[in-house]
């Protein structure tokens, strides 16, 4: 049972963050070529269906590589997208990662109540979200460039802080935490999660929404230093994804040869 929640809580988690890119995306007029469940659809198989709901020409594709969601513009919709001003264009790359964050603090607020028995906390919680959802115009806007960069050092400083032997990759994680879950902790893991990728996608790299939101800014205020940046952004990218690999390596190596 507790299995099952935290799968379809994680299908929620995934959807929600695309379903926000999706409204934005149609309140400021971009059209919508499809919306992908799934990554790297035209290297593996895939099936589509039409989904008109999301435009004329709109359809949706299942890839059979199930790691995640994208939300793809038609080639008139990323125009639209291109010629945005800043302040429209932070917030629909803004928007799934707020969408994560609210829905973060609402399971959050959720598990305080009905597991944490700590109901004022809960629906403090609660409030914050509402409080995210009423200011989102501005947090997409003018937190979410400053607040990226903050993301940025605090994973350097997660990744670098203990030697690399001391280190617990994902994959022992889960074996150490997976093994007997209750519908508590898969209430208490998808809060965690979700309010993990919201920050994780506000990170200022590419391909992720924080990097895209920060590229907007230098294309509207700071087009000189617009390479520079992404020259940057890049490293940082192959410098956290490389440290991240090799830990899952390692973990996988040492699973094989001590099972």
């Amino acid at each position: 049972m507790a299995l099952i929640l935290f799968i379809l809580g994680s299908i929620l988690i995934i959807m929600t963050h695309e379903m926000c890119h999706i409204v934005a995306m149609k309140k400021y007029g971009i059209e919508i070529a499809r919306l992908c469940l799934g990554l790297f659809p035209t290297r593996f198989s895939s099936i589509n269906f039409p989904a008109s709901w999301l435009g004329k020409q709109s359809q949706i594709t299942l890839s059979f590589w199930f790691l995640g969601a994208i939300v793809e513009p038609s080639a008139m919709g990323a125009a639209t997208l291109k010629a945005l001003a800043y302040k429209e264009r932070s917030v629909i790359y803004g928007a799934g990662i707020l969408g994560n964050i609210i829905l973060g603090l609402v399971i959050a607020g959720l598990w305080h109540i009905c597991f944490g028995h700590q109901p004022f906390l809960g629906f403090l919680l609660w409030a914050c979200a509402l409080g995210f959802y009423l200011a989102r115009r501005l947090i997409c806007r003018y937190l979410f460039p400053v607040l990226s960069f903050v993301i940025l050092g605090l994973t350097i400083w997660i990744l670098f802080r203990q030697p690399f032997s001391e280190q617990e990759g994902i994959i022992v994680f889960i074996s150490n935490n997976f093994g007997s879950l209750q519908v508590g902790d898969a209430i208490k893991y998808l809060a965690e999660i979700s309010l993990v990728l919201g920050f994780f996608n506000l990170l200022p790299l590419f391909p992720f929404d924080g990097g895209k939101i920060v590229l907007a800014v230098f294309n509207e205020y700071f087009p000189k230093l617009k390479y520079v940046y992404i020259i940057l952004a890049f490293g940082f990218l192959f410098l956290i994804s490389g440290w991240a690999l090799a830990l899952e390596a390692r973990d996988l190596f040492v699973r094989l040869i001590n099972p």
